[in-house]
């Protein structure tokens, strides 16, 4: 929702590419909805980050290195969590 709020606000988006290795993923249950982060330890940082992801997307297994496309929670304060739109290296 706060994406397309700031859609309207005729803005580019600007997506983040970033590579990194899978650490884990992990299911969260809000009320009657569930979603799956995957944490990834990104190049040149000591620290996971957990990011959200389509169900679409094909999963990946842990510990493998990967490049991908991503909304950045970082650059835009707007989002609640950073969010990977597709992967790179497939």
């Amino acid at each position: 929702m706060a994406l397309a709020a700031y859609l309207k606000e005729d803005k580019p988006i600007e997506l983040s590419q970033a590579c990194g290795v899978v650490k884990f993923y992990k299911t969260y249950a809000v009320k009657r909805d569930h979603f799956e982060l995957i944490a990834i330890q990104f190049e040149h940082s000591k620290y996971n980050r957990h990011l959200r992801f389509d169900e679409e997307l094909l999963s990946k297994s842990k510990g493998e290195y990967v490049c991908f496309e991503y909304l950045d929670k970082f650059k835009y304060s707007d989002l609640a969590e950073s969010k990977i739109l597709r992967w790179i290296n497939e």
